[in-house]
């Protein structure tokens, strides 16, 4: 262990100056304004989605690919993901880190109110080191778990994925831990001014 973590910071300043980092690039408006209306097809045909939620699935797709890209280009985030998370844990990069994606999304499509859709935190591989995902889940309103959308703006660094809990991507659970303290980080910087970053 102990070679390791003399060897890591080697290995890293060598990977940096390299050519292999990307930045995260802003998406353009045309791939911008697709992926928003893919998403919002793909919340429409959850099971148990109210026909009158159009309206609502089209602006909380709108939130969440926005959402993921504002944050990445906020906080300077680099490609690959799991390299980012490398450059957060030694200081190098403020923010970057999946629960981090997952808070940040969670309270954009929280001020959005919405009233068809079950917002929720889900988690993969909950306590395996290394391999804990945390990522944001939208379900039609009465519906389990099991039937909501996985969306993740962290696996392409910013750039929002959505899938099933369940399949080629790992077993997603349900974190209402995640949420409720989503909520109370959210009350406590109401209460004191602040902004919920």
């Amino acid at each position: 262990m102990k070679i390791f973590k003399i060897l890591l910071p080697v290995w890293m300043v060598l990977f940096l100056a390299s050519c292999q980092v990307m930045r995260h690039a802003p998406m353009e408006e045309e791939s911008y304004g697709r992926r928003v209306h893919e998403l919002s097809r793909a919340l429409m045909a959850m099971p148990s989605v109210d026909a009158r939620a159009a309206t609502e699935a089209d602006q909380l797709a709108r939130v969440a690919v926005s959402e993921g890209e504002a944050f990445a280009q906020k906080f300077g985030v680099v490609r690959p993901a799991w390299l980012n998370n490398c450059l957060v844990n030694i200081k190098l990069r403020e923010r970057g880190l999946c629960w981090q994606y997952m808070y940040h999304l969670y309270w954009a499509i929280e001020r959005e109110q919405p009233e068809y859709f079950t917002l929720r935190c889900a988690v993969r591989d909950q306590g395996r080191l290394f391999h804990e995902h945390h990522a944001v889940a939208l379900s039609a309103k009465g519906e389990s778990f099991a039937n909501s959308l996985i969306l993740d703006p962290w696996q392409d660094c910013g750039r929002l994925i959505w899938f099933r809990p369940s399949g080629e991507r790992g077993e997603w659970k349900d974190n209402p831990y995640e949420a409720r303290r989503a909520q109370r980080i959210r009350q406590n910087a109401n209460a004191e001014g602040g902004a919920d970053e």
